[in-house]
């Protein structure tokens, strides 16, 4: 299998890559002269038995008045015909295939802007390339947008996690709108392929050093992702799904799940210094969600009821 590195750098030449195709012509041409050699001989044959009496009477009755030169005109239309119509396709999907390899590329230069506006375009445009060839560009998308939110909530995760004691809760911002434009363009990918290869692909999307406070999150589908060491302080989820979804946190606010649908999920939580919580009740507040099946905080199994 590719390395992650060599699957990128193949990506971004794609219109390089084309040049490989001629394996496919020469296959193309073998057939096409292997179809000549054999069916030459047993034309012949077939034009020697309509020479017969009896082969111009069957022939009279397949195919009526016409000539075997009209006959073979409309053979060579039709095979012409075939032969455009695949060509018209290929190149279709060629074209199209350059089109999602270029904004994938500007996707990449915009995200790397110095200005928000510009970011929030190229994740979007990443986005849109995940969600038109996802088997091809769901994982390199994926792994950009990992980095570049661990980068962007750097200074508030470093923040706590080196600071610890002595950190005040109240000086951590909120989280600004490019971090939860990234993490939706996140949740907006096929999660039944959430995975990057040879990183626990069972375990899920690994995303590390989240931060999210003061943020209201709505439909995003959570599921197959793996937070490891988030910042979390008051948000709040509503209509997410959660499903195999995995959430180590330092916490300082209070989680609000509001119709949401989760299932085999669980959150692992700390204070801001670190400390466990055992008081799931001031962490966690669920109403109305439309199913909690196999969902723990700290190991402790939450009950639908609440």
């Amino acid at each position: 299998m590719l390395l992650a590195e060599e699957r990128l750098t193949r990506l971004t030449t794609y219109r390089q890559r084309r040049r490989g195709d001629w394996p496919v012509y020469v296959l193309a041409a073998a057939a096409t002269v292997f179809f000549i050699v054999m069916a030459v001989p047993s034309l012949k044959e077939v034009l020697t038995s309509l020479a017969t009496p009896d082969g111009k009477i069957a022939y009279e009755f397949w195919v009526g008045s016409k000539s075997v030169y009209d006959l073979i005109i409309g053979l060579m239309t039709t095979v012409v015909a075939i032969i455009a119509a695949f060509l018209a396709l290929r190149s279709y999907r060629v074209n199209q295939r350059a089109a999602v390899a270029n904004r994938y590329q500007k996707g990449i230069e915009l995200l790397g802007a110095a200005a928000d506006s510009s970011k929030l375009g190229g994740i979007e445009l990443l986005s849109v390339v995940a969600r038109e060839d996802y088997r091809e560009y769901q994982e390199p998308v994926l792994r950009t947008l990992r980095q570049f939110l661990l980068e962007r909530c750097a200074a508030p995760t470093e923040m706590v996690y080196k600071k610890r004691r002595t950190f005040d809760p109240a000086t951590l911002p909120a989280t600004d709108f490019v971090v939860m434009a990234a993490l939706s363009a996140v949740a907006r990918t096929n999660w039944r392929r959430r995975w990057l290869e040879l990183e626990h692909d069972d375990e899920g999307l690994a995303l590390r050093g989240i931060h999210l406070h003061q943020v209201r999150l709505v439909n995003y589908n959570l599921s197959r992702i793996r937070f490891e060491e988030a910042v979390l302080g008051d948000v709040i989820f509503e209509a997410c799904t959660f499903a195999e979804t995995f959430i180590e946190a330092r916490c300082f606010g209070v989680l609000k799940f509001h119709n949401c649908l989760i299932d085999n999920s669980g959150i692992a939580a700390t204070d801001i210094s670190g400390k466990r919580l055992d008081d799931d009740d001031a962490l966690i507040r669920m109403s109305r969600n439309r199913r909690v099946s196999k969902f723990r905080v700290n190991g402790r199994l939450i009950q639908p009821s609440r």
